[in-house]
């Protein structure tokens, strides 16, 4: 998800993930191995707490520039899992870093942001992602069918061991919820 950030201006959080090219992939390994044993260059130095692999690339080469990863404005590598961004339970924080680029990319809070080709969730753990795995390679008729509401509830993760500590319940309660996320 490209954002942007005080720490290095525009770049490409790989937090939900990293789609790489070869080139940039052995640019890396190179500076990698230069820097093996060494404390130098906190920001390409994959050890450290503050490397930025955006950054690195762009100091590496001039061409690795942030790209808009997203699907016709909507996000394909997102920060929440689905019933969140259905519900639009997002953070001011990823809104107003996405407010602050130049141009903004708006970050709507209904959804509306995540494209039908995702990428990556980042805030959800493995029960969940195994679960949208399934569902996207193999039980997508599930979806279709009219009790996919109650069926989906029946199978979401609960509970802060199963969901993490970002991602939403299913909205059992709340069926106009439900009929978001399935939308």
């Amino acid at each position: 998800m490209r954002m942007w950030g005080p720490c290095c201006g525009l770049f490409n959080s790989g937090a939900a993930g990293f789609a790489v090219n070869r080139p940039a992939l052995q640019l890396l390994t190179n500076r990698w191995r230069e820097l093996a044993g060494t404390d130098d260059d906190e920001k390409c130095n994959p050890e450290k707490p503050k490397a930025h692999i955006a950054t690195c690339l762009a100091r590496l080469d001039r061409r690795a520039v942030p790209v808009d990863t997203r699907d016709h404005g909507a996000e394909r590598f997102l920060t929440y899992g689905p019933v969140r961004l259905a519900t639009g339970a997002v953070d001011n924080w990823l809104v107003k870093k996405k407010e602050n680029m130049v141009p903004p990319e708006p970050f709507a809070r209904d959804g509306s942001v995540v494209s039908s080709h995702v990428v990556s969730f980042h805030y959800v753990a493995a029960p969940e992602h195994r679960l949208l795995h399934s569902l996207l390679h193999g039980e997508r008729p599930l979806l279709a069918r009219d009790d996919a509401a109650e069926a989906l509830g029946a199978r979401w993760p609960e509970g802060r061991e199963q969901l993490g500590g970002y991602a939403h319940p299913w909205p059992r309660k709340r069926p106009d919820n439900s009929a978001k996320v399935l939308a």
